[in-house]
């Protein structure tokens, strides 16, 4: 009976932890197989001289991107113009002015870090930098000083949620590994009754 137990026990956590790496590996697929289907695409238009301005190789991205994400598209474009910088993705002879698409591309890029350089904040952080930075632009300073103080004020308030969090979760760590013991002993005294 005691090793029917530990097989029932390793099956379970065999199971739980399978389910476990194939979610993480169902994720990083997806992502991978988003930047393949991108640079499938560009590659295409290319070759086929069909990609006439950026707004083409937004299309693209958003066909195959559900969700806007400007530093995603930011990132993708880099690693595109990186592969054919390196060769990796051959091209026919025949494509036309390669190296201008890629100038091109990499001016896009620069225009994104230009235009969107607060994309990876939070959108209430990012409004008010670029308020901050508008304002600025203008020579408003007085402005541009309430603004300040009012993102101040909410990182302030972030990083005050943030170490409730932590204080929330310090004892979370202990009470959620006794569970699983306790679920572990209880389901073997349950099995030996039987």
């Amino acid at each position: 009976m005691n090793k029917f137990v530990i097989f029932l026990m390793m099956t379970y956590v065999g199971i739980i932890a399978g389910g476990f790496f194939a979610f993480l590996r169902y994720i990083y697929i997806r992502e991978d197989k988003n930047y393949y289907n991108f640079k499938e695409a560009i590659s295409k238009a290319i070759t086929n001289d069909q990609l006439t301005s950026i707004e083409d190789i937004e299309l693209i991205f958003n066909s195959v991107n559900k969700k806007r994400n400007n530093f995603k598209f930011k990132k993708y474009m880099q690693d595109y113009v990186v592969e054919v910088i390196c060769e990796e993705i051959a091209f026919p002879q025949e494509v036309d002015d390669l190296n201008n698409t890629i100038s091109n591309f990499k001016e896009y890029i620069k225009n994104l870090e230009i235009f969107s350089p607060f994309e990876k904040l939070p959108q209430n952080e990012k409004i008010i930098c670029n308020d901050i930075l508008s304002f600025i632009q203008n020579k408003d300073s007085e402005k541009a000083k309430e603004k300040l103080y009012s993102l101040s004020n909410m990182i302030y308030l972030r990083e005050e949620t943030v170490e409730k969090l932590k204080k929330a979760n310090k004892y979370s760590i202990p009470i959620a590994i006794i569970g699983i013991i306790l679920t572990f002993i209880f389901g073997i005294m349950s099995l030996i009754q039987i």
